[in-house]
């Protein structure tokens, strides 16, 4: 962080802020994400979601919690890159992101179909995202 932070210049910063998964965004423990978000340009989300599933996705399989506050808050123009050990979750990030004026921006290939993997991508498996409406 601190040797991307030097090349940028006095109107740009970097920042990275730790999130806890089983709270929403409105605790005070993600005061400083919250208070960044309303400008953000890029959401990276890495190697957290498969193992903390049981907090951020409910029984009828949708997005709770500060994943989902971050897909209803950030900015139009917002990029979103979700890199994680597993796909199992992608289609679920992929409904909450379009129903919160998201597209995806990656291949198919990397999605589940009918229960089975269609490949085996493990660490190499992304999605990205961008806030196009609110």
């Amino acid at each position: 962080m601190e040797a991307l932070g030097e090349f940028l210049d006095d109107e740009k910063n970097l920042t990275m802020h730790h999130v806890d998964l089983r709270l929403d965004l409105a605790n005070e423990a993600h005061e400083q994400l919250r208070s960044s978000l309303s400008s953000v340009d890029i959401i990276c989300v890495q190697y957290v979601l498969h193992e903390n599933a049981s907090f951020i996705v409910n029984d009828q399989n949708r997005i709770i919690g500060v994943m989902r506050d971050v897909f209803v808050m950030a900015p139009v123009g917002t990029v979103m890159i979700i890199t994680d050990s597993s796909n199992k979750l992608f289609p679920c990030l992929k409904d909450a992101a379009n129903e919160n004026g998201w597209i995806y921006l990656c291949a198919e290939e990397q999605l589940m179909d009918e229960g089975k993997r269609r490949a085996y991508l493990g660490p190499k498996s992304f999605l990205v995202f961008e806030r196009i409406k609110c």
